[in-house]
């Protein structure tokens, strides 16, 4: 643009020039310089128009230029505003993330120091408690020891009141009830078996508070009646037994057969063993009839299969000793017809040995048995 004005500029001079250079050489100069006049006239004008243009030109440019700037500026602000909006995004997570990283070591360390504070309480607190309790602990220990020693001393007082009256009570038959003394049914059963466990005491009295747990049904009496069997046996290992001795554990073996229990099977069975291995009792046979009885009474109660192969099996072993076998036959109950096998087994074992004793008894049993069945 601003070379054609300037070539516009030039042209007027060279046309000014011209008029100029004409004038000199032609005569009408007056025409000529209104000519000019008019030239300039139309320069001046054309210049106006030119200005005219030019500025309108450069008012264009001007809203071009401002345009592209407000576009440039709207441009940049939109990337600045992109870029601030995505620095501000991530500075603010970045404060998020720093947040809440510095509240989660804040509540772990006041979680930490709270478990601290807490476990230091607790220990006081436990060991407090464990003093308090160890303290109760003792005072209760006391109180059980003297509760115990107090109970110890009530169970001896119990067991000698209880010994006194089943002492004063031997004269009176338990089997009947009418006279069943009022002294005994107020006895405790822990305070009767004490009694009987008590091996101070006078073997009567032992097997009387025996009678009085059998006439209760109890079944506490097993143990401590074999432990009276047993123990009255060994005391007599190197002595002999007398007759009246042999006669109370026959009441002992006679009252456990009144038992029937597993228990009283086993320990029977037991001491039957025991008594068939024994040589050196003379009251042997009285045992072991009294023991077979039972035996056979408390099998027969209990349903047991084998309680006839196992008499039959022990008895076996006194083949050679028919005295023995004549005693167990005599002291063997007639009552008792559960027993009539074990009795015919026996009298096969001494058949051999002393046949006009077995034919005896045999002929005695059938006429029994034969008044039996004409009574009935």
């Amino acid at each position: 643009m601003k070379i054609f004005i300037v070539g516009l500029l030039f042209l007027a001079s060279l046309v000014m020039s011209v008029p100029v250079s004409l004038a000199q050489q032609a005569p009408s100069y007056q025409k000529l310089v209104e000519e000019v006049e008019v030239l300039k006239k139309q320069v001046s004008g054309l210049q106006s128009q030119l200005q005219t243009v030019e500025n309108v030109e450069k008012m264009k440019l001007s809203a071009e230029l401002a345009d592209a700037k407000a576009k440039l500026i709207n441009a940049e602000f939109g990337k600045l505003e992109r870029e601030l909006r995505d620095f501000n995004h991530e500075w603010l997570m970045a404060w998020n993330y720093f947040f809440l990283a510095a509240l989660a070591v804040f509540f772990a360390l006041l979680a930490l120091v709270g478990r601290s504070l807490r476990l230091q309480f607790e220990s006081k607190t436990d060991q407090k408690i464990a003093d308090e309790v160890e303290k109760s602990l003792n005072g209760f220990k006391e109180a059980v020891s003297e509760v115990n020693i107090l109970a110890d001393k009530i169970r001896v007082l119990d067991k000698e009141h209880a010994a006194d009256v089943i002492e004063r009570s031997m004269h009176y038959p338990l089997s009947v009830a009418d006279f069943y003394p009022e002294e005994i049914r107020a006895l405790s059963e822990e305070s009767v078996l004490d009694v009987l466990r008590d091996g101070t005491r006078n073997l009567h009295i032992r097997i009387r508070s025996l009678e009085i747990l059998t006439h209760r049904k109890s079944r506490r009496l097993i143990s401590p009646a074999f432990e009276l069997l047993n123990s009255t046996v060994d005391s007599h290992r190197d002595k002999e037994m007398s007759v009246y001795t042999a006669g109370d554990l026959r009441n002992v073996i006679d009252l456990l057969g009144a038992t029937p229990t597993q228990d009283t099977y086993e320990g029977l069975t037991k001491f039957l063993n025991r008594l068939v291995l024994r040589e050196d009792t003379e009251r042997t046979d009285f045992l072991l009839a009294a023991t077979a009885s039972s035996l056979a009474r408390v099998g027969h109660e209990l349903n047991k299969k084998n309680w006839i192969s196992l008499l039959k099996s022990y008895f076996s072993r006194l083949d050679n000793e028919p005295e023995t076998m004549k005693g167990i036959l005599h002291h063997l109950p007639n009552e008792m017809p559960c027993i009539d096998n074990f009795k015919d087994h026996l009298l096969e074992l001494l058949e051999q040995h002393d046949a006009e004793f077995v034919k005896d008894l045999r002929e005695r049993r059938a006429n029994a048995n034969k008044e039996t069945e004409e009574n009935s």
